[in-house]
């Protein structure tokens, strides 16, 4: 059991308490990747479902692999620069953090099946049949935010003492739910009220309590794909793709707070008041593997005209995380440090996702692609682990939580990807943009929407290549670190900027 601090839904609905074995979100961010493509498709907007004809195909649609007439070996570097801006209690901050990642690495293979030089092939014969093994991050999840800022209405020990509850001090727990009551009240940063059976927070919030809050995340998704594709009378082309998915996550996050606490010893009697400067910590990591499949199906309808669709299945993963918590309270008098850890196997499905694309050639200089994608974030489920039936460490109670939440606060969202790319020569310009959609429920404004813009330059040069794409996402997460029972608590609101730049080079045999 751990608990974790709600990404709160600001702007479209009311806030959810701050809840204790809370896996949802990581779910989610799991579910949310992007198709892996080179350069190339990166500055049209990945936009490629029915494209083909690239080794971005085994991420997308398969299918598109069948359009390939040439062997194929691409790499792609990335640079990563994320930048979050936060508003919190009318202070502002801005904190950035660069990244170099690998993208893509991968190898297609042509083998020509239709060898007749006297007829043209039929419509249910095989020309070519294409197979290949590439790599590719899908998401990244590097970026650090900071926020800052002087409350004179509440504090994080309103929120313990509010789960210290009416337990008298000598039988607070240790362990469960409220078990940071604990060592809060232990610290003098709640005190008990005896007459009224109830805790209140030591915190003088009316002189202004100073809080502060630094989260630095890291890690990604990422698939190898194994996949293969036919070409049928250069008019059909089908598609599979076998992926194996790797995640990987760290989250480190450290609230602070500064302020005045008043203090009362265990017989009701105020003592002198004191500065504290207090820290709770949280350390979070992930790591998971698991398996899906892709189908893809592309027609040619003329020269200048192509249409595909895939369909991926949900992924299968397997999940080991470890959490740690703590309250740090060695910087005021007689303050102590406690932290405890939490570790959990689960797995989750994410969600089937389905996939229209169509593209236009024109002139044989020039083309026009655009896609859409659907995904159900509602399907996310979690069940038990293999390791944990093995060692019957279920948490049965935790994973019928989170399933509800899910339910509660996911939908589905629609994805739009358009894009261009024009040819001069050796060389080749490109654009592109997208849009993912919101996965939660009543966001009907669009306000958790992420923003893709993206364009980049081509470079041709026998059998060799070379891609530079520039790519900048938007989105915006608001954040609590604690929510009291009468809704009210401290908000940042984050706008992300992550800019993007890949390489990649290429050789055709």
């Amino acid at each position: 059991m751990k608990k974790i601090s709600l990404t709160l839904l600001v702007a479209t609905f009311g806030f959810s308490a701050t809840t204790f074995a809370q896996y949802a979100g990581d779910a989610l961010r799991f579910s949310q990747t992007n198709y892996g493509s080179n350069a190339r498709f990166k500055a049209m907007g990945n936009a490629q479902v029915g494209v083909g004809g690239d080794m971005s195909s085994m991420s997308a649609n398969p299918a598109g692999l069948g359009l390939m007439t040439k062997s194929d070996f691409s790499l792609t570097p990335e640079f990563n620069s994320a930048n979050a801006q936060s508003t919190f209690l009318g202070e502002q901050s801005d904190n950035s953090r660069l990244k170099l990642n690998f993208n893509q690495i991968g190898a297609a293979f042509y083998l020509p099946m239709f060898t007749s030089s006297k007829r043209k092939p039929g419509s249910d014969e095989i020309i070519s049949f294409v197979f290949g093994l590439g790599y590719n991050r899908n998401n990244d999840f590097n970026i650090e935010n900071y926020h800052s800022g002087t409350n004179y209405s509440n504090s994080i020990n309103n929120y313990f003492a509010e789960l210290g509850g009416s337990t008298t001090p000598n039988t607070l727990p240790t362990d469960g739910e409220r078990r940071l009551a604990r060592p809060a009240f232990d610290d003098y940063n709640i005190n008990y009220d005896a007459t009224n059976a109830k805790y209140t927070s030591g915190i003088n919030t009316k002189e202004g309590v100073l809080q502060s809050r630094n989260d630095r995340k890291s890690g990604g998704t990422s698939e190898f794909n194994i996949s293969s594709a036919l070409n049928l009378g250069n008019q059909l082309y089908f598609g599979l793709s076998l992926g194996i998915v790797s995640v990987r996550y760290r989250s480190e996050a450290s609230y602070e707070e500064n302020g005045w606490a008043n203090r009362y010893n265990d017989k009701g009697v105020q003592l002198a008041d004191v500065k504290y400067n207090s820290f709770y910590n949280q350390t979070q990591e992930t790591r998971g593997s698991g398996v899906n499949l892709k189908l893809g199906v592309m027609y040619k309808p003329a020269p200048f005209f192509r249409v595909g669709a895939t369909l991926h299945t949900p992924s299968w993963i397997q999940i080991t995380d470890s959490y740690t918590e703590g309250l740090d309270n060695t910087k005021t008098q007689d303050g102590s440090a406690y932290s405890q850890i939490y570790d959990f196997e689960y797995a989750i499905t994410t969600p089937l996702k389905a996939s229209l694309g169509t593209s236009f050639i024109i002139g044989n200089s020039a083309i026009i692609s655009a896609d859409v994608d659907y995904v159900d974030y509602s399907m996310i489920n979690f069940s038990r682990s293999a390791a944990a039936e093995q060692t019957l460490n279920i948490d049965v109670n935790t994973i019928n939580k989170n399933n509800k939440e899910v339910r509660d606060k996911y939908t589905g969202a629609m994805n739009y990807r358009v894009g261009g790319e024009y040819k001069i020569n050796q060389f080749s310009v490109r654009m592109g943009y997208g849009l993912n959609g919101s996965p939660y429920k009543n966001d009907g404004s669009g306000y958790f929407d992420t923003q893709i813009y993206s364009g980049g330059l081509g470079y041709r040069f026998g059998d060799y290549y070379l891609d530079l794409t520039y790519q900048q996402v938007k989105n915006k997460t608001n954040y609590s670190t604690y929510t009291l029972s009468d809704n009210s608590h401290p908000v940042a609101t984050f706008a992300n900027t992550f800019n993007n730049t890949f390489l990649t080079f290429g050789v055709k045999f």
